[in-house]
């Protein structure tokens, strides 16, 4: 009996004496949080057996049997490799070692070596620092420039935008179909965009010195917001990355397109798009990637192409309506190339157009070609003209340069060669 009990005794001491190294290595804490481990001198019996019964009943639905081992024993390893990795990246160095049936990591943070839990917690606190820093910084950004010259720039390209929606409405409200059908922009603020966008965009929109201070304050707190939420995301970028998605203007905002009809306005979407004939269908559809297309050259070069392709565009719609629609391509300034089994483009809406008639025989492998211009009253045979060399080159429908007179432009050159273009840099 007295050897039974002395090996008992001896059992149970390792027992506690594992436990309790569990303990000193700071593991049970990381399991049982909730749970008070002594420190310092070895545990009696009696404190060590409460304690394990303590833990017995907080991790009682924790799988113990030895397939669970095994596969935590396996997964050890390249767990821990991808946690190195991760913090390596960070320049945190993470090391780990086997004690006896323990595997024990520290991490090198601070110029202190430290366990996963303190690192975690020491973690925690640096960010919570660099955040008050960065939210300093970012308060002393917004006071000293972004609410002067980028709110201002800000301001400005805002108005921009809806000078430019104002304008295109007026050039689309010419282009009404026979049945009474008309067009119209509207740049609105998106569903998605950020909360207090509405308020803030009308402080955007005003001059610093027309803000009060506390409208100041509103405005700085929004933009704060923008660039807290664009950093939170995540992604990869520098600070100035950030703060160019934060400010984005664009992305607070979405078009809309309506038509009016029978004297009402209504939003273009597919089943209201659906109700209208052909023609309207077609006009609905080309009108506002004209719009688009317009839009998005409008930051082009002076002299830059502002090439739209169009196939087959109006099929279905009258002539009348057609020209209207024509003439929105010289409104908004676009050259086009444009495919059609019938149509000529010879339009007054129109100031110049070049025209190519290809022909095709049965049994003949070639295509012909006859070359026509338009230049705004007549349409005539291209080789009645004038050599290309001596004629104005108007390289959009708009035509800037050379606007009297029979002078019209060549084809353009897309791949074929529709003519000699004249030496001179100044004439596109």
């Amino acid at each position: 009996l007295g050897e039974s009990l002395s090996r008992h005794q001896s059992r149970r001491e390792e027992a506690i004496g594992a436990l309790q190294a569990l303990a000193g290595a700071r593991l049970l804490g990381l399991a049982l949080p909730d749970v008070v481990w002594p420190k310092g001198e070895a545990w009696s019996a009696t404190r060590g057996v409460e304690l394990s019964r303590q833990a017995d009943f907080a991790l009682a639905e924790v799988a113990a049997d030895e397939e669970a081992w095994r596969r935590l024993q396996n997964d050890l390893y390249s767990r821990f490799r991808e946690f190195e990795d991760e913090l390596m990246r960070r320049g945190i160095v993470a090391t780990g070692s086997p004690q006896g049936d323990l595997f024990l990591v520290s991490v090198s943070f601070q110029n202190s070596d430290m366990g996963v839990d303190e690192a975690r917690s020491a973690l925690i606190a640096e960010i919570n620092a660099r955040h008050a820093v960065l939210s300093a910084s970012e308060k002393r950004v917004i006071e000293n420039h972004l609410l002067g010259e980028v709110a201002a720039q800000i301001g400005d390209r805002l108005h921009q935008a809806e000078s430019m929606v104002e304008r295109m409405n007026r050039e689309v409200a010419h282009c009404q179909t026979t049945a009474g059908m008309i067009l119209k922009f509207r740049w609105l603020i998106g569903e998605e965009a950020p909360v207090g966008i509405k308020d803030a965009r009308a402080l955007l929109m005003r001059t610093g010195t027309m803000r009060s201070p506390q409208e100041q304050e509103a405005l700085a707190s929004f933009l704060q917001g923008r660039i807290s939420a664009e950093r939170s995301q995540g992604d990869a970028g520098s600070w100035y990355q950030i703060l160019a998605r934060a400010l984005d203007y664009r992305s607070w905002h979405e078009f809309q397109v309506e038509r009016q009809q029978d004297g009402k306005w209504v939003r273009l979407t597919k089943r209201t798009h659906g109700t209208g004939s052909g023609g309207e269908k077609a006009i609905a559809l080309t009108v506002p990637q004209f719009a688009a297309a317009a839009a998005h050259y409008s930051s082009a070069d002076e002299i830059a192409p502002r090439l739209i392709l169009l196939d087959e565009a109006f099929v279905g719609v009258d002539k009348q309506v057609r020209s209207r629609a024509m003439g929105l391509l010289a409104a908004f300034d676009l050259d086009f190339v444009m495919t059609s089994e019938n149509e000529w483009g010879c339009y007054p809406t129109l100031p110049h157009v070049a025209i190519y008639q290809l022909s095709g025989k049965a049994g003949i492998d070639a295509v012909g070609t006859t070359r026509f211009v338009w230049n705004g009253r007549e349409r005539r045979r291209a080789d009645v003209l004038p050599p290309p060399a001596t004629a104005s080159i108007i390289g959009r429908s708009g035509g800037r340069e050379g606007d009297g007179g029979d002078e019209v432009p060549p084809a353009p050159q897309l791949g074929l060669d529709f003519g000699a273009l004249p030496a001179s840099s100044s004439e596109r």
